[in-house]
């Protein structure tokens, strides 16, 4: 039975690092596997094999742009959004994850960034992050831009800067 279980969990092993290894080859070589069908603001045309704007979404997401930079807290941006009875893609209300998700996606850009994020092992499955130990690959102009790269890129620093202000006025860093 001992012997059993070893194979099983062999040919487990080796399955799995045969799909990586054919995600890896495919992110490579041009052709990008697609793991998220929905993105809110796009949907992914399987016909066309690539991902379409949601008009409606699209402006939500802009305007949480929009807000963000004006000064609003992702708290506020999720409680006026609410108030106004927009939801996500799925129906839900709008919470600061979401928010905080959207703010830092540069999807929205029109670029893809994959293998942020993979699997330790295939017993285990857990996520991590990728801080260098795997390659990234970064298709730029993937689909149709919801917010221009200044914008993002304005963005990311005023959160730092709030990070930065967090930190030292109310953690005391």
């Amino acid at each position: 039975l001992s012997v059993l279980a070893s194979f099983a969990q062999e040919e487990s092993r080796s399955i799995s690092e045969n799909c990586k290894w054919g995600i890896r080859k495919g992110y490579a070589s041009g052709n990008p596997h697609v793991n998220n069908e929905r993105v809110f603001g796009y949907r992914y045309d399987k016909e066309q094999k690539q991902y379409v704007m949601v008009p409606e979404e699209a402006e939500i997401v802009r305007e949480i742009f929009r807000l963000y930079l004006d000064g609003m807290s992702t708290d506020k941006i999720a409680k006026k959004l609410n108030a106004e009875g927009k939801r996500t893609s799925t129906g839900a209300i709008f919470r600061v994850s979401r928010i905080n998700v959207i703010l830092d996606y540069e999807f929205y850009t029109g670029d893809r960034l994959l293998q942020k994020h993979y699997l330790d092992g295939h017993l285990t499955k857990k996520q991590k992050k990728n801080n260098g130990e795997l390659p990234q690959y970064l298709y730029t102009d993937d689909h149709e831009a919801i917010i221009d790269r200044e914008t993002f890129s304005r963005v990311q620093e005023e959160r730092k800067r709030r990070r930065a202000f967090f930190q030292n006025t109310v953690l005391g860093y």
